[in-house]
């Protein structure tokens, strides 16, 4: 009968580490790229949550409408205003070019949906404004 050489035996085991050894090192390179992909999806989930409370309530963008109407650019500014249930409908028959650029850019940064936006040029500093905000 013939015996095993015993370098045989170790360079086998010696082998047999270095695959383990191997896919010891993917598995845990998985691993990592795992966490990476949850803390991604956690940050995505939250940013949604957040975005979802911001856009979802309405009393809140109310809120926000009315401290936008009632900010100092706008003060002078006769608007006719209109509440309804889930809108609010505003005109005006004069706006001056500043006091109507920056409502636009608030309601524009802001979250709110706007339904309808009719804005016609009277002259080179006043224009009509019709606007209807979806809340």
């Amino acid at each position: 009968m013939k015996q095993i050489n015993p370098l045989y035996i170790a360079l086998l085991l010696i082998a047999a580490l270095v695959v383990v050894t191997l896919k010891l090192d993917r598995a845990q390179e998985l691993q990592k790229q795992s966490v990476a992909a949850l803390q991604e999806s956690e940050s995505t989930a939250k940013r949604i949550v957040a975005l979802q409370k911001e856009w979802d309530d309405g009393k809140a963008s109310r809120a926000k409408f009315d401290r936008i109407l009632d900010a100092a650019p706008l003060r002078g500014i006769d608007f006719n205003r209109q509440n309804k249930a889930d809108r609010i409908i505003i005109s005006a028959e004069t706006i001056e070019k500043r006091a109507a650029d920056y409502l636009l850019n608030k309601l524009l940064n802001g979250a709110f949906v706007i339904k309808s936006l009719k804005l016609r040029r009277l002259d080179d500093r006043q224009a009509s404004l019709q606007l209807e905000v979806t809340l």
